[in-house]
């Protein structure tokens, strides 16, 4: 795996160990890995089926989130009205 060095503001830091430290993402990696595969989707490419089992594998090693069916829900139901908003 290749490994990347990013530099970020500190209010950006902040923003994404806020995320990880309320259970949103088991780290900055995978909030970072999570920001890319949603601009791929955006930009229309597909992934690869190593990929795809990469995915698979990552989330059967983060364990249990802490959000309630509800809460993913409802954070699906806002991506979506953002979506459609922007289209």
């Amino acid at each position: 795996m290749a490994r990347l060095t990013v530099s970020l503001s500190d209010q950006q830091s902040d923003w994404v160990e806020s995320r990880v430290s309320k259970g949103d993402y088991a780290s900055a990696d995978e909030y970072l890995r999570d920001l890319i595969l949603m601009d791929r989707t955006q930009q229309g490419q597909e992934l690869s089926l190593v990929e795809l089992e990469e995915i698979i594998a990552a989330s059967r090693v983060s364990g249990t989130g802490k959000r309630t069916v509800d809460e993913i829900f409802a954070e699906a139901e806002a991506l979506v009205a953002r979506r459609a908003g922007a289209s």
